[in-house]
């Protein structure tokens, strides 16, 4: 029993901090079907604390992330209007922020946002400023700063999704920027807003399919249909370039790939890549 609730009050979801002495969890615990955000204590027995703020009539919190340090919270929510907006606040529940930009009308921030490894700064996708248009954005965990470091070439370009650098100075992000339709992966600087393309020219209806940073956060792989339209083959390039983009997977035989955008994995040193494929006999995986 985590305290005081409703009787047909839920938990909707609960994550424990990363220093294991508290538990943020997500319930209707106060007002049923009104789902809030509550910090408990796992040390000192005590009440559960209200974290989230005043929501509006019907509002609700959605998602939720613990910073990387423990002190603060990140949660999705629509608090003042009808859209949902990002926030962040401390455990005790002081020091609430909006750190997600103005939002036209029905607009919304989505569930994807993400600490830095340092917990200063909010990475977040948004149609903020274009409707159904999802761009990349950066703010300070204070709720200054507040910056879009995504800003597409093409009419209606979006930012499918995005991953922190293991050491936080740099994003790396896939989106069709240039080219409608054509995924690409890029990197931009944590305190910057131009972006650097990482992944080597495409193949006509070629696409990055997705992507991993090395531990060491010196390359980036990523999975890619590249040099033969429908065959994804897995690829390795320095984050700040794309002249350096190399094959990593060797020779497919005629319809073999690596599959999926999980199917590959760094070792710890950085200085290997696993991954399964179908790369000598069709349709027979192997590592």
């Amino acid at each position: 029993m985590i305290g005081p609730k409703l009787s047909l009050g839920d938990v909707d979801s609960f994550i424990i901090s990363p220093d294991k002495t508290k538990v943020a969890v997500l319930g209707d615990l106060e007002t049923d079907n009104v789902f809030e955000l509550f910090v408990i204590s796992l040390v000192d027995g005590t009440s559960p604390v209200k974290v989230s703020g005043t929501l509006v009539a019907g509002g609700n919190v959605s998602d939720f992330q613990w910073s990387p340090d423990s002190r603060r919270l990140a949660y999705l929510a629509d608090q003042t209007n009808q859209e949902f907006e990002l926030y962040s606040v401390f455990t005790d529940s002081t020091g609430s922020v909006k750190f997600s930009g103005a939002m036209l009308s029905n607009g919304n921030a989505h569930s994807d946002f993400e600490w830095s490894p340092d917990s200063n700064r909010l990475a977040y996708r948004a149609d903020e400023t274009t409707n159904k248009v999802f761009e990349l954005y950066r703010a300070l965990a204070t709720g200054t700063g507040n910056v879009k470091v995504f800003v597409a070439q093409v009419l209606n370009g979006d930012v499918i999704n995005f991953l922190w650098s293991p050491d936080g100075s740099l994003l790396a992000y896939r989106a069709d920027k240039t080219t409608q339709g054509v995924l690409e992966l890029y990197t931009v600087s944590a305190t910057g807003t131009v972006s650097t393309k990482v992944s080597a020219t495409l193949m006509s209806g070629g696409n990055v399919l997705g992507f991993l940073w090395s531990p060491g956060n010196s390359r980036l792989a990523y999975l890619a249909d590249q040099a033969t339209d429908g065959i994804s083959e897995l690829y390795s390039a320095l984050p700040t370039s794309a002249v350096s983009s190399i094959r990593a997977s060797g020779d497919m035989v005629s319809g073999g790939s690596v599959p999926f955008i999980f199917d590959f994995k760094w070792s710890p040193d950085s200085s290997r890549l696993a991954y399964r494929a179908d790369q000598t006999t069709d349709e027979v995986f192997e590592l």
